[in-house]
């Protein structure tokens, strides 16, 4: 049998070790290496994991240590959550994911909701010094970090609506306080204002407080509302779903 021709160009030479060169990576400020960019994933069912397709590896050198059991790596590693792992911590990090249950969001809507509190004044009194409304978004982000941090990273539906709803009622309870601000310089103190009104009305006129502004001034109420909805936002977007990724297996040198 002749031997097979090859090109004194070195173009096929060139093309193989194109198609085994590893992806570009960056340098990892936790572990002092460089570890691989993310790569498109390939399911792999008995684990859990994902699977990096043939040629999308990036060597480590030899020697190196799981992050979390410090075992030396056999030939390969994986990343969890951006951490070199090896294939048993992966496989178990990847099971036992923290679940959803009622401790967990009932601890959660109790942070969130002292978050509330605090941001309704917090909130009221910035916009009654400053009459600038926009510190909303911060009410939406303390909600939605301490939801979060009160479930200790868990995330989901529930906790959205949750954040959500909170938010809303922070940022619209908040017209309540700098009403009677507004009113304490007719009726003499802020608390004199509040005894002309009847408290029992005090908090549906604050939940309902958008409306009776964009009654009142269409413009000023209409921007109210896009301002409270952008704070609902960001309570939803810190409050989803953090599922832990997983990807591997990269190969190790040597």
């Amino acid at each position: 049998m002749p031997e097979p021709w090859k090109s004194i160009t070195g173009i096929e030479e060139l093309e193989e070790r194109a198609a085994t060169a590893p992806p570009s990576v960056n340098p990892s400020p936790q572990f002092g290496r460089a570890v691989p960019q993310a790569a498109t994933a390939i399911p792999l069912a008995a684990t859990g994991v994902t699977q990096a397709p043939t040629g999308m590896q990036t060597q480590l050198p030899a020697g190196q240590r799981c992050q979390f059991c410090s075992s030396l790596f056999a030939g390969q590693y994986f990343l969890v959550g951006g951490q070199a792992a090896c294939s048993n911590c992966a496989a178990d990090a990847k099971l036992g994911q923290a679940k959803d249950n009622h401790t967990a969001y009932m601890a959660s809507v109790l942070l969130g909701s002292g978050a509330a509190v605090v941001g309704l004044i917090l909130y009221s009194g910035f916009t009654i010094v400053t009459h600038f409304y926009y510190g909303a978004f911060a009410v939406g982000w303390m909600i939605g970090a301490a939801m979060i941090f009160g479930s200790k990273g868990i995330g989901g539906l529930r906790y959205q609506v949750t954040g959500a709803l909170l938010t809303y009622l922070a940022v619209a309870m908040s017209a309540v306080p700098i009403w009677l601000a507004e009113q304490s310089a007719y009726a003499g103190s802020a608390v004199d204002a509040a005894r002309e009104t009847s408290p029992l009305l005090l908090i549906p006129m604050g939940v309902v407080s958008p409306l009776f502004l964009l009654a009142a001034n269409p413009i000023r109420g209409i921007i109210r509302l896009v301002v409270i909805f952008l704070a609902m936002g960001i309570a939803w977007k810190q409050t989803h779903a953090r599922p832990l990724t997983v990807n591997g297996p990269y190969s190790i040198a040597g």
